[in-house]
């Protein structure tokens, strides 16, 4: 969402994190996006859970 790397989610989240660690949960950043993104993910799952 934030990396602008999408695409590159579709699979291996170990590769992801191994070559995305240094730019992922810097502790310069803010925390409100990494909040955000969690959030949206929750209630992603809530609504598609609802549908089934």
């Amino acid at each position: 969402m934030f990396l602008n790397s999408p695409h590159l989610v579709t699979g291996y989240y170990g590769t992801i994190v191994k070559r995305f660690a240094e730019k992922m949960f810097n502790e310069e950043h803010k925390y409100d996006p990494y909040y955000v993104s969690v959030l949206f993910y929750f209630r992603i799952e809530q609504f598609s859970v609802v549908m089934i």
